[in-house]
């Protein structure tokens, strides 16, 4: 577990996230791997401090989780946060946690961004988080920006 977010982390996926992968798709018939990044953490840190840059991971972590609880979620690496699901209604769900974050974050400046890569067939777990992640460093189009700037 993640002793800042209290979440399972990459110790724990790569144990058995082939397996959550393999019964969720089996289940679902189709997977969205979601590769969240807090991309401003260094310079929020420089600004505010360690301790509220570790609260902001926390709290994305905990608004990510509560917006996908039949999935896997947890702290990655770093600054990301994983989500493993069955589809889900990103459209509507995306802009939710940007607004749970602006709230929390109040008057300071956060950015998250999403990657999302959907499975439709087995392939290692490890595989389908690299797949999300070059959406999330690549694509623009498929890429959702979660952006609030608040003076």
């Amino acid at each position: 577990m993640d002793l800042l977010t209290g979440m399972p982390n990459v110790s724990y996926f790569s144990k058995f996230g082939d397996d959550f992968l393999r019964k969720l798709l089996k289940r679902a018939g189709q997977v969205d791997v979601i590769y969240f990044d807090i991309s401003s953490l260094h310079s929020y840190n420089d600004h505010f401090g360690f301790l509220q840059g570790n609260q902001l991971i926390k709290k994305c972590g905990e608004i990510i989780r509560a917006s996908f609880q039949e999935g896997l979620t947890l702290r990655y690496v770093d600054n990301s946060i994983l989500t493993i699901t069955a589809p889900s209604q990103l459209k509507k769900l995306l802009p939710e946690i940007q607004k749970k974050v602006a709230v929390f974050s109040a008057d300071k400046v956060t950015t998250v961004r999403a990657g999302v890569y959907q499975v439709k067939e087995m392939e290692p777990a490890t595989s389908a988080v690299d797949k999300a992640y070059q959406v999330y460093n690549t694509s623009v189009k498929k890429r959702f920006e979660m952006q609030d700037y608040f003076t």
